[in-house]
């Protein structure tokens, strides 16, 4: 009994002491979370996911750290494993088969059904070894990488949104599509495609 007492304090004093060190910071993150997803109910959901993770991992914290550096990085973290999960995602889902393709009105060239059976293979593999090569980003470039091609941020909006210069944001970006472009030109030729 005595046992479970001092445990339920003990779970007590790290809720409190997490809630004192970390409550502040819940509109900073809110707003960078805003930056992320640009929609609000993400935003939220993003920010609750970071909260959560964060008092799970609390232990680990040290004191002599920031902790707003801490839950941000933290943040970018869950968002980019969100990101990433998502697009592998969308690539499972069963075709939706209620419209005509005509309907979608999709280039001819971007219709697989239209690709040979051959093209459709190298088209996963091509995908395969692009998710790879985005595994092996080191994490400083691929987030400003994530954010450029696919959510199409300007380099102002990622200084901002990274707390970083346009000079450094345009480094990294430039950092990452030459490190992408040499794990994945070997692909490329193999795949008879012509590499500048």
């Amino acid at each position: 009994m005595i046992g479970s007492t001092g445990c339920v304090k003990g779970h007590l004093t790290k809720a409190t002491q997490f809630a004192r060190l970390t409550e502040s910071y819940r509109p900073l993150l809110l707003r960078k979370a805003r930056q992320l997803t640009r929609n609000e109910a993400d935003a939220e959901d993003l920010v609750q996911d970071t909260y959560l993770r964060a008092y799970r991992f609390f232990d680990t914290f040290h004191p002599e750290n920031s902790i707003q550096a801490w839950l941000l990085k933290i943040q970018r973290n869950i968002f980019i494993n969100q990101f990433r999960r998502k697009r592998l995602s969308q690539q499972a889902l069963p075709i939706d088969r209620s419209c005509s393709v005509e309907e979608l009105d999709l280039p001819a060239e971007n219709r697989l059904h239209e690709l040979s059976p051959r093209s459709r293979i190298l088209q996963e593999e091509l995908d395969e070894e692009m998710a790879t090569a985005l595994d092996r980003l080191p994490e400083a470039y691929r987030l400003i990488f994530l954010l450029a091609a696919f959510r199409d941020y300007t380099y102002e909006e990622m200084a901002v949104l990274l707390v970083c210069p346009v000079g450094t944001i345009r480094s990294r970006l430039s950092r990452a599509k030459s490190f992408l472009r040499s794990r994945l030109e070997h692909v490329a030729v193999r795949y008879g495609y012509a590499v500048n």
